[in-house]
């Protein structure tokens, strides 16, 4: 009886959570707005451009678990980057796969930045990240939680 409800107890949720769905349209077409912005906003010191997906209190974890609550905390951390002479030169984000959970986008893949830091030395980076993405009561959908995962192999 025991093994019967322990089963049931870890059972019963399971088969009551929704299961994982297409991406809706007006959400992908955020994503990808969103992914297209960030490294030529970047490149261009432009944080509206490269932060417009975020929304304020986005909570940023990178692979390290170093945690940054909120945009506007994110933001100074890049302009510090900026002030110090990091320029990024180049980049790609490429999205691997993305679904539709219980109202919210899961999406995952790649961001690569090229950069040179005030010597002028070239430092490629990046890595794998995981984005939790909401609609907004505005109808917007925005990134709410921004996780880096690990550096991509060299």
């Amino acid at each position: 009886m025991r093994v019967l409800s322990l089963v049931l107890l870890v059972a019963i949720p399971i088969a009551a959570a929704q299961q994982p769905q297409p991406v809706p349209a007006d959400a992908q077409r955020a994503i990808d707005e969103g992914n297209a912005a960030w490294v030529p906003g970047l490149e261009s010191q432009d944080l509206d451009r490269a932060c417009g997906a975020f929304t304020e209190q986005t909570l940023f974890i990178d692979a390290n678990g170093n945690i940054t609550q909120g945009l506007p905390a994110f933001e100074n951390a890049l302009r510090a980057r900026f002030a110090k002479g990091t320029k990024i030169t180049g980049g790609k984000v490429t999205q691997l796969g993305a679904q539709f959970l219980n109202g919210k986008v899961i999406e995952w893949g790649s961001s690569l930045l090229e950069t040179v830091d005030s010597r002028g030395l070239h430092h490629p980076g990046g890595g794998y990240y995981l984005t939790v993405w909401e609609r907004r009561p505005d109808g917007a959908w925005k990134i709410t939680r921004n996780i880096g995962l690990g550096l991509l192999p060299q």
